[in-house]
């Protein structure tokens, strides 16, 4: 497999010049676990995977989502897995969400909906 990698501010005398290489990491976990061994495949799978549910659960965060929605929505999050987005219903309800009665006729106006 080809790897690219650059440095984003080179230090003098360094080039900013993307470099490629090759590297065989194994096309296949049992290859993977041959070439690094089991603990360093579970290590750095889990470690992704925290990654993974972090940004999960910061996406659940930002949809001010209380620690009992986030641990139950925790439970049925598959890493890898994009859920459903929003249908247009609940994208217009959060865009109407706490505005005036006047606020959301103009939304609506300027939509052409009225």
């Amino acid at each position: 497999m080809k790897v690219t990698a650059k440095v984003e501010k080179p230090g003098e005398g360094v080039s900013g010049d993307p470099v490629s290489v090759e590297y065989n990491f194994g096309d296949t976990i049992a290859d993977m676990i041959k070439n690094f061994g089991e603990d360093v495949i579970q290590s750095r799978a889990r470690a992704s995977l925290v990654i993974d549910l972090q940004a999960f659960i910061r996406r659940q965060i930002n949809a001010k989502k209380s620690l009992k929605e986030i641990q139950a929505a925790v439970k049925d999050w598959k890493p890898g897995v994009k859920a459903a987005g929003k249908t247009p219903a609940e994208k217009l309800q959060a865009l109407l969400e706490g505005k005036t009665q006047e606020e959301k006729m103009q939304i609506l106006q300027d939509a052409g909906l009225l």
